[in-house]
């Protein structure tokens, strides 16, 4: 039960998982144990994200990593502002 509040909680208010690939792989299983959720919201459409994970021999579970991309500019600004 405790569960199925979880997911129809983080699913009522627009979140979406993007880590969908096991994160703890054995000889007998694997396993996602890391979750990954993403709220877009009404702006930054145009973004894209990218997500997975690094293959490692160091453990058992393996490391993750979540970009958002956007083919927006971003302004930089040199001078400090106080």
């Amino acid at each position: 039960m405790a569960i199925h509040d979880y997911l129809d909680t983080v699913a009522t208010n627009n979140f979406m998982p993007v880590l969908i690939l096991p994160t703890r792989i054995t000889s007998k299983s694997s396993t996602l144990i890391d979750h990954i959720y993403y709220y877009e919201g009404k702006l930054h459409k145009e973004s894209k994200i990218k997500c997975d994970n690094f293959l490692s021999d160091i453990s058992d579970h393996l490391p993750n990593y979540f970009l958002k991309l956007t083919d927006k500019n971003v302004i930089k600004n040199d001078r400090l502002i106080d």
